[in-house]
């Protein structure tokens, strides 16, 4: 499992430090690559909601050990990042919850 972006489309890691709009480019730092074989059909009805890798190791782990106090405190699916230049420096969300693109400055 991967979760720290692929960067496709930027010169530098350090670039995403700068503000964008452009959504490719927003949704290729804030990706993620994982692969979970289901050995039935249990584990795929139990995850239809899992969006991100947010809460991927607390999902499965619930699953396994078929205990469900592991989903009592999931994260939010948000996407956060510092910015640096181009907007006033911060931490803003890109990506709220439900997987819209958002730009809001967090406190």
């Amino acid at each position: 499992m991967v979760d720290n972006g692929s960067y496709v489309g930027l010169k530098y890691a350090q670039e995403t430090a700068i503000k964008t709009d452009d959504k490719n480019k927003i949704r290729s730092v804030f990706s993620n690559l994982f692969t979970i074989r289901g050995v039935d059909s249990t584990f795929q009805n139990n995850n239809k909601n899992l969006k991100t890798s947010v809460n991927v190791f607390r999902v499965s782990f619930s699953y396994l050990s078929e205990n469900k106090k592991y989903l009592t405190h999931l994260q939010d699916d948000g996407s956060y990042i510092i910015i640096y230049r181009g907007a006033p420096r911060g931490l803003y969300q890109y990506i709220d919850d439900s997987g819209k693109k958002v730009f809001e400055r967090k406190e």
